[in-house]
């Protein structure tokens, strides 16, 4: 909660050390391609192995161009992320008999703000670099795998709490064990850089969590390649 603050903090007053004249507004539809990691950011399981997966990102864009080459942007995404794992689990009190975790499929919906410059090389071509911030939420329950001792799984949702059976350790008895769900929250720093051609952009962007969102023990971690196209307003 305290790096989201921050973050709010930090897009506010960048947002408001710019002039509202703006040179014009533009508004557009975005799809790309997402290449979803985690990062883990807990101290007791910084051994733990991960694997990234693939996702789509679609959504809205919203920019003010501004006389000097400034601008400002936001916008409005859904993302569907699969096939991100989480290996060798050491954690026995919050992840008691699970060896790793594999998360299936997650879906976001993020709200970025970056402020930038473009570098016009004529009035068709330009290039251009943009930081800020964004906040997301985790969208329905996500689906998980739990890769179990003595050889057993089970499936699980990742925004919600999972509970399943598992044997015991000598295999005489099965116990109940209950996984805490995820954080839907997720908040972090944005980088990105653009190729513009006449209305259409392909842009690069990398999503940099700071909140441990996943199970409380890994940070979300995302690189888009999207081409978008503006209307200008």
């Amino acid at each position: 909660m305290k790096t989201i603050k921050i973050l709010a903090a930090g897009i506010v007053m960048t947002g408001s050390s710019l002039s509202l004249q703006a040179q014009h507004f533009t508004l557009g539809p975005e799809v790309g391609y997402e290449r979803a990691a985690i990062h883990i950011g807990d101290t007791q399981n910084k051994g733990l192995s991960t694997h990234t997966g693939n996702g789509i990102k679609i959504g809205a864009s919203a920019a003010y161009d501004f006389d000097n080459g400034l601008f400002l942007r936001s916008g409005l995404y859904y993302s569907h992320r699969g096939g991100a794992h989480l290996y060798g689990l050491n954690d026995t009190q919050r992840f008691p008999q699970v060896k790793d975790i594999f998360l299936k499929t997650t879906d976001f919906l993020t709200l970025p703000l970056t402020v930038g410059y473009e570098l016009p090389f004529s009035t068709k071509w330009g290039v251009g670099v943009e930081a800020g911030g964004y906040i997301a939420s985790g969208l329905g329950m996500g689906n998980s795998f739990f890769d179990l001792t003595n050889n057993e799984g089970s499936a699980g949702s990742v925004f919600k709490d999972s509970q399943f059976t598992v044997a015991t350790p000598d295999g005489s008895d099965r116990t109940r064990v209950t996984i805490k769900g995820s954080d839907r929250i997720d908040a972090g720093c944005v980088f990105g850089a653009h190729i513009r051609f006449d209305r259409i952009k392909l842009r690069a962007t990398y999503q940099l969590g700071l909140c441990k969102t996943i199970y409380d023990l890994a940070m979300p971690r995302t690189f888009t390649l999207s081409l978008a196209y503006d209307f200008q307003l």
